[in-house]
């Protein structure tokens, strides 16, 4: 049986710097941290590969699993594993991210169109707003208000005729042309 020990200070008169600079060389502290480092990976990396599975009963009449050894009777649970398909599994993977982008490239399309779908009707609105505040102005203020019939001549707007284009030009304001801010 091979006995390995690690001394906690070094001995002899070169102390190798456990409150001085090493100068390059590891102190015991270093020296220590590195192999317990070294000793961590490895459990990381090598009990999982060894570990296993052990079916017992408790006292109630359950079926038990755990990764350690009951003080009782146990089996052991064999697992298979099975090296993974790199190649497989580096297909799968590269499916998986191109799904992803077709996905992606999808909902920002619908969102474009959307967007453009939006754009065209604040333009749409925009233009029937601006429309409807000419035509108040129009029926508002000036000279006499007329209209030009199919042979081009001039047909004069009765005082009701007036109000009733009055009326429609502020409703169109009303639905097209959004709020003004108020003053606080």
């Amino acid at each position: 049986m091979t006995r390995i020990s690690i001394p906690l200070q070094p001995e002899g008169p070169a102390n190798y710097g456990m409150h001085e600079p090493s100068h390059g060389r590891p102190n015991c502290i270093g020296r220590l941290l590195i192999s317990g480092a070294w000793l961590i990976v490895a459990f990381v990396v090598l009990v999982p590969a060894a570990a296993d599975i052990y079916k017992s009963t408790d006292a109630r009449g359950n079926l038990v699993y755990s990764d350690r050894a009951p003080s009782g009777p146990a089996q052991r649970v064999p697992i298979e594993t099975r090296p993974r398909n790199s190649e497989q599994a580096r297909a799968s993977l590269e499916a998986e991210r191109a799904a992803w982008q077709r996905a992606d490239a999808e909902r920002a399309e619908r969102e474009g169109a959307k967007a453009g779908e939006q754009a065209a009707k604040r333009d749409e609105q925009a233009k029937r707003c601006n429309a409807a505040r000419f035509q108040q102005t129009e029926f508002e203020f000036g000279r006499r208000k007329f209209r030009l019939d199919s042979q081009g001549n001039r047909v004069y707007y009765s005082a009701t005729e007036i109000d009733q284009k009055r009326a429609e030009a502020k409703q169109q304001i009303a639905e097209f042309c959004p709020p003004a801010p108020t003053a606080r």
